[in-house]
């Protein structure tokens, strides 16, 4: 134990993430270093231990899901059972499943349930700093190319803020803030190729076993950043990249759309607080869609048009 964080014992390993402190027995690489002296409502324990029983009521892919006695119980086939409340996650692991993919699942969909218990917002993208230290936001649907995209910026000199999942907070006067998230890219062999990262991946970086996508350590910002730029990333079969716009109900639509597991939030029934987040948030972001051609190397463009259009503050909203 470091005789200096006192308040995280008696765990044997912490981190921190989303402005939470994480504690456990187990080893937590997808997290930052933690600061001493947590509040002790920002602390989490990780503990793997028994979910409280309960029939699932909703779906999710091959998950199933459900909310009882002020916890999110979410069950993955084949992998674990996690039941979230704001203070703590308990992990049972299916007998024989991989640790790999118990702690992709952990740091994913469970994570995700925790900090939208907790009241944040969550977008499903990755998040960087602008050079004006604001806060720009990549989503899309799977393999859209939002985490390429942020890890190819990290690597130019964009501080990372998230990966996958975005958490953002409002303060009292009701402005956005992009929280710092895991302190790992998850990216496809493409991808990693793509930015020369390659080297970096084995056997044992695989998110898991089964699948060529690995995780990589990704330095975050230590601070928070206020959200101002969202971009959606789309793909089509032909044509060159495309930039356009998004204003009005648009922006609004987009938001909602790339929340992370909505159902989720039904579950919970937390649809109106996000619909009131959303509301408030999308007057103050500029909106943008980017639409590249599926099979061809366009990240160039991509980044080129992005450094440009930072290089501006026009059109900024208030």
């Amino acid at each position: 134990m470091d005789a200096r964080c006192p308040a995280l014992a008696p765990k044997t390993n912490s981190g921190q993430a989303f402005g939470l402190h994480f504690r456990s027995f187990h080893s937590l690489p997808e997290l930052s270093s933690a600061d001493c002296e947590p509040a002790p409502d920002a602390v989490v324990d990780l503990d793997w231990g028994e979910p409280a029983p309960g029939e699932p009521t909703g779906c999710f892919g091959d998950a199933a899901f459900h909310c009882s006695d002020n916890a999110f119980h979410l069950q993955i086939p084949g992998i674990a059972s996690y039941q979230v409340t704001t203070s703590r996650i308990a992990i049972t692991p299916e007998h024989g499943a991989d640790d790999r993919s118990i702690r992709a699942f952990l740091f994913g969909s469970a994570i995700g349930a925790l900090l939208q218990m907790r009241g944040l917002m969550v977008l499903h993208g990755s998040a960087i700093a602008m050079p004006d230290g604001k806060a720009a936001v990549f989503c899309g649907h799977s393999t859209a190319g939002k985490s390429t995209l942020a890890a190819a910026l990290a690597t130019r000199g964009h501080p990372a803020l998230a990966d996958d999942i975005t958490a953002v907070r409002f303060d009292t006067d009701g402005v956005a803030w992009c929280l710092p998230g895991l302190a790992r890219t998850k990216l496809w062999r493409d991808a990693l190729e793509t930015l020369g990262l390659a080297g970096r991946a084995d056997a044992t970086t695989r998110v898991m076993p089964e699948i060529d996508k690995h995780s990589l350590h990704l330095a975050t910002s230590a601070e928070p950043a206020r959200l101002r730029r969202f971009y959606e990333l789309q793909t089509n079969e032909g044509g060159g990249v495309t930039f356009s716009p998004a204003s009005g109900m648009d922006k609004l639509n987009l938001l909602l759309t790339h929340t992370y597991r909505p159902a989720y939030l039904q579950t919970m029934g937390r649809q109106p607080t996000l619909l009131r987040n959303a509301a408030a948030l999308a007057p103050r972001l500029l909106a943008n869609r980017i639409m590249r051609p599926l099979g061809q190397q366009t990240l160039d463009t991509i980044v080129s048009w992005l450094d440009q259009q930072w290089a501006s503050s026009q059109g900024d909203p208030p």
